[in-house]
Order: structure tokens, then C-alpha cells, then sequence
């Protein structure tokens, strides 16, 4: 989930760019990983509670009880090509997270490049939305590219106050351990 207000996704991202590391893909384009915006969560939502009873109690035999304690996946169903990317062996990602969290252990510091970062950014996290689209009637309103920029405005606005005390909370915390 991406989107303006979230400063863990995007301060990863933005040390990411910062280092040079965006151009990096685990594996081929083996995994896909779908994306959404906060906002169209929200309003995936907004449209299951329009779907419910009012009242609270559900008549399980009623075209009410659509909704009631069903599953919906919401995704942006965006396909993004990565572009000008240098692929990497998962064998030789998994070594290099072992080396960092080793590394990490000696010098008593951190690593955000650790085996659990390499594992969930090689499985495939792709899932499919034609039910919440039949049922709920959900449509991606904004698209992932509108939601990486809105996501981007708020970050470059917040960059001298939350952005910078949730980095320098992250610096207190390693030079005391």
C-alpha cells in the first residue's frame, strides 16, 4: 500500500534512491507484486459498507449478506515493466542479506537489506480483484503513478520534519545500542 502520510514505505524508498538500489531486481520478473493506493483502499471500504445492512444484523438468506464476512482482494491491477534494471541471483541476494546482518551483528548496528527483506521482495504478491470489481463495484480511481507522485508531494513536503525525526529516531536508537 502506498500513499501520502505512511513514512516507513517511503523513507525505505527514499534511502533506496538515495543509495542507488532502485535499479536493483531480485530474480527475473518471476514475482510480481501488486500495488495499491491508500485511497482506493478507502474507498473499496466505502463501497462494502454501502452493502451491508443497516441495522448490523445479517440475514444470511438476503442479497444483503453479499458482502457480510466475504474477502475482497483491492489492488491498483497495474502492470508496471521495470525499466533498465540490473537483475540479481536469489542465491547471491540471500548471501549478501547474511553478510549484512552479519556485518550488523558486529558492529552492533542495522541493516534494512536482511534475509526477511530479500524473501518478501522475491515471492509473488499478485491478487486478483474480479470479485471485489463484481460484487463491490470497485474501480483503482487513482493510478499507480498518481499515487507514487501524490505519495512523492508529501514526502518532499513533510522532508524537514517527520521524514527527518523518524531518521534521526532510527540513528538515536543504533548509536545507543
Amino acid at each position: 500500500m502506498i500513499g501520502p502520510g505512511d513514512p516507513q514505505l517511503l523513507l525505505r524508498m527514499a534511502r533506496a534512491l538515495a543509495e542507488g538500489h532502485h535499479k536493483i531486481q531480485i530474480r527475473g520478473n518471476t514475482n510480481i507484486i501488486d500495488w495499491v493506493y491508500v485511497g482506493n483502499v478507502a474507498d473499496a471500504h466505502l463501497l462494502a459498507a454501502d452493502r451491508l445492512p443497516s441495522g448490523g444484523d445479517v440475514d444470511a438468506s438476503s442479497s444483503d449478506a453479499s458482502v457480510a464476512g466475504q474477502v475482497f482482494f483491492i489492488t491498483n491491477a497495474a502492470d508496471l515493466e521495470p525499466r533498465n534494471v540490473t537483475k540479481i541471483p536469489f542465491w547471491l541476494a540471500l548471501c549478501m542479506a547474511y553478510v549484512g546482518e552479519f556485518r550488523a551483528w558486529l558492529t552492533r548496528g542495522t541493516t534494512e537489506f536482511d534475509r526477511y527483506a530479500v524473501l518478501f521482495t522475491s515471492i509473488t504478491q499478485w491478487y486478483n480483484i474480479d470479485k471485489a470489481r463484481t460484487v463491490l463495484g470497485y474501480q483503482p480511481k487513482v493510478s499507480i503513478e498518481d499515487a507514487i507522485h501524490r505519495a512523492a508531494e508529501w514526502w518532499k513536503k513533510r522532508a524537514g520534519t517527520e521524514a527527518d525525526s523518524v531518521t534521526q529516531s532510527e540513528e538515536r536508537a543504533e548509536s545507543a545500542a
